[in-house]
């Protein structure tokens, strides 16, 4: 018997790694994943919070997070995946 496949997985592997903002010395950041209807995620987290990270002593605006993020998801088709 020759089934054909009802859905496909998407794997996301990358990390938040900085941001650039003069008037903060601390921060933290929210991410959180938007899709179309027919994605799921299978797993990992669709949302979350970054720890908190601050300003290098060289008193640049960056602040360096190199948060990791990882997600699977599963979908039947690839609209609302922008």
């Amino acid at each position: 018997m020759n089934a054909k496949p009802t859905n496909f997985l998407v794997f996301i592997n990358g990390a938040i790694e900085s941001a650039e903002l003069a008037d903060f010395d601390d921060l933290y950041l929210r991410f959180a994943y938007v899709m179309g209807k027919d994605w799921e995620i299978c797993a990992g987290l669709d949302e979350g919070t970054t720890q908190i990270a601050y300003k290098g002593v060289d008193l640049q605006p960056k602040i360096v997070f190199n948060f990791p993020l990882e997600c699977t998801f599963k979908s039947t088709s690839p609209f609302g995946c922008e």
